[in-house]
C-alpha cells in the first residue's frame, strides 16, 4: 500500500464512527494506519469537511475533526498546487 493524498468523501467515512463505517473502508483504515500512522489530506478537504459541519451546526463534531486534524498531515495548497490542478 502506498502513501496518498485522501479526498473530502474518503475522509468524511474514516471520520464516521465506526459502527456506520463501510466495512471495507474499516479494513483499509487500519491497514493505512499501520503502514503510515497518520491520514494524509489537503487543506480544502479540512475545509470541506468543516463547511459540512458548520452548515450542521454540529459544534462537537467540529472539535473532534480539529481534534482528527492535529494527528494528521494536511497538506498546503498553494498557488502552484492550484494552477496544476487547474492544467489536469
Amino acid at each position: 500500500m502506498d502513501r496518498c493524498l485522501l479526498d473530502t468523501s474518503t475522509i468524511s467515512e474514516i471520520i464516521r464512527p465506526t459502527a456506520k463505517r463501510l466495512p471495507p473502508v474499516a479494513t483499509h483504515v487500519r491497514g493505512y494506519l499501520r503502514s503510515f500512522g497518520r491520514f494524509t489530506f489537503s487543506e480544502i478537504t479540512c475545509y470541506e469537511i468543516l463547511r459540512g459541519f458548520r452548515k450542521k451546526r454540529a459544534v462537537a463534531q467540529v472539535e473532534q475533526f480539529r481534534q482528527f486534524c492535529q494527528h494528521s498531515d494536511l497538506l498546503p495548497v498553494t498557488y502552484e498546487v492550484l494552477d496544476r490542478a487547474a492544467e489536469l
